[in-house]
């Protein structure tokens, strides 16, 4: 076993190059002045809907929604800032509840993570329980909670702790293109337990004995609701979400293992007209393509295309006469929510979508959208490059989108209204 003077001293030297980081004392002095911060005005404030971070909404939708709330809702942004390698009390330990275990593998990670945490963790836990215990209002209160902001131990302990003490409601609404729509995760397994409600921009599936998903406008959806279309000059290569690092229990099993992504990308690449490729730009989201192990940001280069990662999603879709999407995930409903010719591909044995939405992918396939092979959807691209809006609104192609959108991306202009109508409801 690792002491805790051993882990310090390894703390340490992993953090040796940050510790006196002048960059980085400043941004934890800030967390810990925006927490503490947003911690009073949260105890102070008489409001009884909080919303964990901003949903994806502008100042305006917010402030929209908060009236037709009749002014109950507060935004509150909580920040981790509990870093110390200090351990002040080492009977911390003693404190951690023993519980029944069903099985033997139970017994063994239960046992393992009472003796072998190191107490610099304890610690943590016990400083962000008290700090929450203090800020928490004591009273039932409606929280907007959602998937990018779970695990952050602040906003965890508050949710919990309000729940457990004051019976307070818990609205999940999705904010992932994934989440949702493909194959159910083991996180969302586990948010769907303890949830009032978990919202999704999809239409409604059973997501357990407990639980059956509501079917809303999506709210990171709206901004795209009456985006330009105006079209550009570019054909945009998205490479995004492509997490080859990341394990399934917080992602959706298993898009993030697919050895063949990087050939897929060249396929398509390599598959397009000569004439074409001057007019390709290729938008690498989160360094996906040089986290893969192919590492294709290099190929790109060497055969002359052009590859940025850098240009927000808003400038490449303006940018854009056609968008093409490797994975599904929200860049290709942002995409089909704002009407921008699209064609996207991936492959679909590292990407299972939902049983029962794949008759909407099949309708799409059926007009040329969706693409199960690299070579096609480049075929398409070949097909539709001179005048895409031509086959973007023909009648077979606008009847697709439609039955797509309502039933896998539903968005609308009145999307604050239902929400507010459903807080209250809840």
């Amino acid at each position: 076993m690792v002491t805790d003077e051993e882990f310090i001293h390894l703390n340490r030297i992993y953090n040796k190059k940050t510790t006196y980081n002048p960059i980085i004392l400043y941004r934890k002095f800030l967390s810990l002045f925006k927490t503490i911060f947003e911690g009073l005005n949260l105890l102070k404030s008489q409001k009884n809907t909080i919303l964990l971070g901003s949903q994806y909404l502008t100042k305006e939708n917010l402030s929209q929604l908060n009236h037709l709330l009749d002014n109950d809702g507060i935004e509150i942004n909580l920040y981790n800032f509990f870093l110390s390698n200090n351990i002040n009390n080492h009977e911390l330990r003693k404190e951690i509840l023993q519980i029944e275990c069903d099985s033997l593998v139970e017994k063994l990670i239960f046992e393992g993570i009472y003796h072998y945490l190191p107490n610099i963790y304890i610690e943590k836990f016990s400083k962000a329980i008290n700090f929450i215990d203090k800020i928490t209002p004591p009273r039932a209160l409606k929280f907007l909670n959602s998937w990018n902001h779970s695990g952050g131990i602040l906003v965890d302990f508050l949710v919990t702790n309000s729940v457990a003490k004051y019976n307070s409601k818990v609205i999940y609404p999705c904010h992932g293109g994934c989440f949702g729509i493909m194959k159910y995760s083991v996180q969302e397994q586990i948010w769907c337990e303890y949830i009032d409600a978990y919202v999704l921009w999809s239409k409604n599936f059973t997501m357990s004995d407990v639980r059956t998903s509501t079917q809303l406008p999506g709210l990171r959806l709206l901004k795209w609701n009456g985006f330009s279309t105006i079209p550009g000059e570019y054909v945009t290569l998205f490479l995004t979400g492509h997490y080859s690092e990341r394990y399934s229990y917080n992602s959706v099993f298993p898009y993030t293992i697919d050895n063949s992504y990087s050939d897929w990308q060249i396929r398509f690449l390599d598959s397009i007209d000569s004439s074409i490729i001057p007019s390709v730009r290729v938008r690498d989201y989160h360094k996906s393509a040089s986290k893969d192990s192919g590492d294709i940001s290099r190929w790109i280069s060497s055969n002359g295309i052009n590859y940025d990662d850098s240009q927000s999603f808003d400038m490449a879709l303006i940018n854009s006469k056609i968008t093409v999407h490797t994975v599904p995930q929200t860049t290709v409903l942002e995409s089909l929510i704002s009407d921008r010719p699209s064609i996207f591909y991936w492959n679909p044995d590292a990407n299972f979508i939902r049983e029962d939405l794949l008759i909407f992918y099949e309708i799409l396939e059926d007009v040329g959208v969706f693409h199960q092979s690299p070579e096609s959807a480049a075929l398409q691209l070949n097909k539709i490059f001179d005048a895409p809006l031509i086959w973007w609104n023909s009648i077979e192609v606008r009847h697709a989108l439609d039955e797509f959108r309502k039933n896998v991306c539903y968005s609308t202009g009145d999307t604050i209204e239902s929400w507010s109508d459903f807080i209250k409801n809840v």
